[in-house]
């Protein structure tokens, strides 16, 4: 079981053993809510706007070769569309004719807006369904959508009213909820089973699209990974960056999205490796600390000392990232202050990032950039982990935030990380 008296490390390479013996899986289905207020509650809001009485699954997928146009619904963080993009990926590649809109949130649109494969945006707020720009949406019917796809699963309700006001007529998929398919159903008529265990989230929203949809062109799904896009504009201006500190950046062509031949550009051998520490998080209580920080910093720059550690957050935290390199002062420790699409590109190149669980977690992943993450939730280091890279994660004792782990266990993870992928050379 899981040591509730000290952090744990898990790897890559041992992530999916752990969770399998540490962490039961639990089935929802076995749980009678029928008799709970909330669930009556629920099924009456759901006739009303399905205008159903009961939910008959489909015995056939939807024909992609009859579909022209498609809303995904995605109104949450940057991180949760990072984690969606192989959705998008396979809607381009296997209905290539399809158009495909993205419902977004005003935290996650401008990195949407960037994604080449998608035609639309429409922000909303990101919990408040009574808010004006939800009242705009009814515009959207004369789009005339075939099919939603809800990935945004745990605001069923609020997304069931969305979904009537955009497309009553249209197919609905989400997510399969053993203990309320049946109220769900009556407005999402397509509800896709998920894999429990430790299935990274990227992997379970795949199958709305693969489960429902029978595709012009069949896709391998394992080529169907989630990804980043870096314009020429950011990579552009980040580029003195590099040069001035003499950076190596080689962003991997396999994981990245982009106009931009890095292959081309000479001066982008410099001698200098990097990583970046991002300290800032969305959820109260998991950023880092300024101490927290500095003594991380200090430590990565000593012991590394031919890295370069560049420190960042968002703009908020500006201030904080300043007094860090300032406390620090060496010279293999610098702040670093970039817009998001900047920070993409930069990212891109880095040896590692350290960063606590969230949207920079998954933006690295889909670039091909080792993590080092720091979690306080056991759920979703099960299953919101860097996918389909090598990563260490530090698992906090505190479930609720990162107050109870150590410098030395944020240490011990990057030089676990780092050994393996240098075969235990180092940056030394």
């Amino acid at each position: 079981m899981i040591n509730n008296n000290k952090s744990q490390i898990i790897t890559h390479l041992n992530h999916s053993e752990f969770f399998n013996q540490t962490c039961p899986d639990y089935d929802n289905s076995r749980r009678d809510e029928s008799g709970t207020i909330s669930f009556k509650l629920k099924k009456i809001i759901f006739r009303i706007i399905g205008n159903k009485k009961k939910w008959i699954p489909p015995a056939e997928k939807i024909d992609g070769s009859k579909m022209k146009r498609v809303i995904i619904f995605r109104n949450d963080g940057i991180g949760d569309y990072i984690v969606s993009t192989p959705v998008i990926r396979w809607l381009r590649q296997a209905l290539p004719k399809v158009e495909i809109d993205v419902l977004t949130s005003f935290r996650n649109d401008a990195i949407v807006k960037q994604d080449p494969y998608v035609c639309l945006t429409y922000p909303i707020h990101h919990k408040r369904i009574f808010h004006k720009s939800v009242l705009k949406l009814y515009k959207l019917r004369k789009n005339n959508y075939d099919v939603i796809i809800c990935l945004d699963y745990t605001k069923t309700t609020n997304s069931a009213i969305l979904a009537r006001i955009i497309a009553p007529n249209a197919e609905k998929i989400t997510v399969l909820h053993p203990a309320r398919k049946d109220i769900y159903g009556l407005v999402f008529n397509r509800q896709t089973k998920i894999n429990v265990g430790s299935t990274q989230w990227s992997r379970n929203m795949l199958n709305f699209v693969t489960e429902n949809i029978k595709p012009e062109k069949d896709l391998p799904v394992n080529e169907c990974n989630p990804y980043v896009f870096i314009h020429e504009k950011d990579y552009l201006y980040i580029k003195p960056l590099v040069d001035n500190y003499h950076l190596k950046y080689s962003p991997n062509p396999e994981k990245i999205l982009s106009q931009v031949d890095f292959s081309n550009d000479k001066k982008n051998t410099g001698e200098n490796k990097y990583c970046i520490l991002n300290i800032s998080a969305f959820k109260e209580g998991h950023s880092l600390t300024i101490d927290l920080a500095v003594d991380t910093c200090k430590c990565l720059a000593e012991k590394y000392n031919s890295l370069i550690v560049f420190v960042t957050g968002v703009k908020e935290d500006f201030s904080k990232v300043e007094q860090i390199t300032k406390k620090i002062n060496k010279s293999n420790c610098v702040e670093l202050k970039l817009n998001l699409s900047e920070f993409i590109a930069f990212l891109a190149g880095a040896e590692f990032v350290i960063t606590p669980d969230t949207a920079t977690v998954h933006l690295a992943a889909a670039a091909g950039v080792p993590v080092i993450g720091i979690y306080t939730s056991t759920d979703s280091a099960r299953t919101w982990y860097p996918y389909d890279v090598p990563f260490s994660i530090v698992l906090s004792a505190n479930n609720k935030n990162v107050d109870s782990i150590e410098t030395g266990e944020i240490l011990e993870a990057t030089e676990i990380l780092v050994n393996w992928l240098n075969k235990g050379v180092g940056y030394g």
